[in-house]
């Protein structure tokens, strides 16, 4: 069995990002899943995400091994360093409210950031969530729709304008249906 290469995933990820042409990465695992939101936190200002739990953003989400936790304090640096980019925005679709205990910026307050309007979180009907499958969209540029949300394997696709245009739709769609959660 071939060992995963988080690096040269993560570079192959962030040239898709630069090359600009119509690629798709698949996503086989929850290191995968870190190093694509890794890799749209440092490539994008704009995400927009349906995930019931916001889970790579959580402290849960990094426990099962010690790659995993090891990748943790990447994503979270990149987290925050997204957030100071001075038009940043990330608008995330869940049917959880988060807890700010649980978010891995420890230094930064959920509530702090959705005050300064730099995370929007809306919270959707559970019922409504139940069978959707979870997809993140990065500045008009990289989608990527989970296949399993237990296993976390999911397809990237790089510069689809249709399949972007569609997921965008589907999100407005989602979010007519949610509420703002305000802290």
């Amino acid at each position: 069995m071939e060992t995963f290469d988080w690096e040269k995933y993560c570079q192959k990820l962030n040239n898709a990002f630069k090359n600009k042409k119509k690629l798709v990465i698949q996503n086989d695992n929850k290191e995968c899943d870190a190093a694509v939101n890794l890799s749209m936190l440092e490539n994008c200002s704009h995400i927009f995400m349906f995930c019931r739990r916001m889970s790579v953003f959580r402290d849960d989400f990094y426990k099962d091994n010690e790659d995993l936790k090891s990748r943790k304090e990447k994503v979270s640096n990149s987290l925050a360093n997204f957030f100071r980019k001075e038009n940043s925005r990330l608008i995330v679709i869940v049917s959880e409210k988060p807890q700010s205990n649980d978010f891995i910026l420890k230094d930064v307050q959920l509530k702090d950031l959705v005050r300064k309007r730099k995370i929007m979180l809306y919270l959707i009907p559970k019922q409504i969530a139940t069978d959707t499958p979870h997809f993140t969209i990065a500045d008009d540029v990289a989608v990527r729709v989970e296949n399993n949300d237990s296993e976390k394997t999911a397809s990237c696709i790089f510069y689809d304008s249709n399949l972007t245009a569609n997921c965008i739709n589907s999100f407005e769609l989602f979010r007519s249906y949610s509420s703002l959660i305000n802290y």
